[in-house]
């Protein structure tokens, strides 16, 4: 499902923690609201809402994204989990790198962070 909510740091997490805590949703992601302007607050919400942070993955964004976008050192992209439910905040220009250049490409993150079995070398998943 998609929502809209304005560039409202208490908004953005009260969204986030709702989501996250329903025990429905295995990955959200945010657009926009990473760059360097006043009112771009999302990295500041996503954060407070995270119990874990994966800096590996606003790393990656910004290394993927130098290819179209010389910008992408300005984000401030984020990503971490809460509960089960993964968490990627990224620019507007982020949403064009697929998920799956996040993580390596044996890694189902989706899969690890909400707990799910994943097959393992020699190792079938029951």
């Amino acid at each position: 499902s998609t929502h809209v909510v304005a560039d409202d740091q208490t908004a953005i997490e009260s969204r986030l923690l709702m989501l996250a805590e329903s025990g429905h949703v295995d990955l959200i992601l945010t657009t926009g609201g990473t760059g360097i302007g006043p009112r771009d607050v999302t990295p500041e919400a996503s954060t407070a809402v995270c119990t874990r942070l994966l800096p590996g993955i606003g790393e990656r964004m910004r290394l993927e994204g130098r290819a179209k976008n010389p910008r992408s050192d300005l984000s401030r992209a984020v990503a971490g989990v809460r509960g089960t439910t993964l968490i990627v905040s990224r620019g507007l220009g982020g949403i064009e790198v697929p998920l799956r250049s996040y993580a390596p490409p044996d890694v189902r993150i989706v899969d690890v962070v909400s707990a799910r079995p994943q097959p393992r070398e020699g190792r079938p998943v029951s």
